[in-house]
Formats: C-alpha cells, sequence, structure tokens
C-alpha cells in the first residue's frame, strides 16, 4: 500500500485533559510549545504557519481554544472517538 498524497508541513497530534480549565489549557499548550522547540530544526525561526494541529479528545472548543490557533491550523471537526 503507498500513499499518494503528501502533506507539507507538520501534523500535531494532542488530546487535551480539559477544554474549560484554564489550567489544563496552559498545561496543555506548554508542552505543545516545548515539543515543538525539541522538535524543530532551527529554533530562532519557529514558523507555525505549516502546522496543522488535530485533537484527539472528545472535549468542546471551550473558552479558551483561541489558544491553539498561535501554534498551526486547526484540523476542522475530526473526533476519532465519534466514528
Amino acid at each position: 500500500m503507498t500513499c499518494s498524497h503528501h502533506l507539507a508541513g507538520t501534523t500535531i497530534i494532542i488530546q487535551r485533559d480539559g477544554s474549560h480549565n484554564l489550567f489544563h489549557t496552559m498545561t496543555d499548550v506548554v508542552n505543545l510549545f516545548l515539543s515543538i522547540l525539541l522538535h524543530k530544526k532551527d529554533a530562532t525561526s519557529l514558523d507555525m504557519r505549516n502546522n496543522r494541529i488535530l485533537f484527539i479528545d472528545n472535549f468542546a472548543d471551550g473558552p479558551f481554544f483561541s489558544i491553539w490557533k498561535l501554534f498551526g491550523h486547526l484540523v476542522p471537526d475530526v473526533n476519532v472517538f465519534n466514528k
């Protein structure tokens, strides 16, 4: 089996601890930021435009959802648990 389609950039898969609690959101965001820093070749030029963020949890967006948009494009409406 071969893949006929290649997506440029990086897809980041995240399972959040919660969506309505600021502490849980910020710990998830800090973990994401540290992961990006560790995996980028050049940490001085962090280009977030080519990142895609895929959530694999069953949480609603919540009041802090806009923070995630700072780290890349959000993959719309994908919930692997309800399929």
